[in-house]
């Protein structure tokens, strides 16, 4: 899962699809990384890519928790 998560984010990054970056890096520390122990790993690089996307930080997060905007 691990791997199929990390070229999902590959892919994103390399296309400039921030968000959509974010979210697998969201996904990745939820269902791979968190159960392994690692969860800091994922919230050090989710908190570097929210200062490429243009909605506020806090919107963000939101939506990421799932709330709505």
């Amino acid at each position: 899962a691990e791997e199929a998560f990390e070229s999902a984010v590959k892919v994103a990054h390399q296309g400039q699809y921030y968000m959509l970056e974010l979210l697998a890096v969201h996904d990745l520390n939820a269902h791979v990384l968190k159960p392994a122990g690692r969860s800091r790993e994922g919230q050090q690089r989710a908190a570097a890519l929210f200062g490429r996307l243009a909605s506020p930080k806090d919107e963000v997060q939101q939506f990421l928790d799932g709330g709505k905007i």
